[in-house]
């Protein structure tokens, strides 16, 4: 069984592709990492609410991001931690209970893939709103795969999304 990382050596680690997708993809606004900042509303925004990032559009408009950075493949899926082996709420129950329940959650979830940690390389990046990812998920179960680590993440592939009608964005 794959052990993964604690959370802040993914930090550490993202942080180089957090630069290029800043670079290339939000350019024309404001992307701040609110991952693990311990600042009152920005920490709550993080930690109970799953937001990595906040972006503000050019037309001042303010969203928050679900970030999710792999390295070394692209598999070009959306991958959601949905069972820890703590059995502690995982980011699948608190957005699904945020969505259902109109609470605070990430306007949009971004999965990118990159090769080459000393100089990162972007092979593929795809955006989607989170309702729409999770609308996805409970509407086309069978297109839901799973994979198993020491959590339970599940995951479903861009192609099957665009096939059916959800609209994201792949860069």
């Amino acid at each position: 069984m794959k052990q993964y990382n604690n959370w802040r050596d993914d930090l550490l680690s993202t942080m180089p592709a957090y630069k290029v997708l800043k670079e290339r993809i939000f350019k024309k606004s404001e992307l701040i990492n609110i991952e693990r900042n311990d600042e009152g509303v920005l920490m709550w925004f993080d930690k109970y609410a799953g937001i990595d990032w906040m972006v503000k559009s050019e037309d001042n408009h303010i969203m928050g991001i679900a970030s999710r950075i792999q390295w070394d493949v692209d598999y070009r899926t959306f991958t959601i931690r949905y069972e820890r082996w703590t059995g502690s709420k995982t980011e699948y129950d608190k957005r699904k209970e945020a969505i259902e329940n109109q609470y605070i959650y990430p306007t949009y979830t971004l999965q990118a893939y990159f090769k080459d940690k000393s100089n990162p390389q972007m092979l593929s990046c795809g955006i989607v709103k989170t309702s729409d990812l999770y609308s996805f998920i409970g509407s086309f179960p069978y297109l839901v795969f799973e994979n198993k680590s020491d959590n339970i993440f599940k995951y479903v592939k861009w192609d099957d999304m665009i096939n059916n009608y959800i609209n994201l964005h792949i860069f």
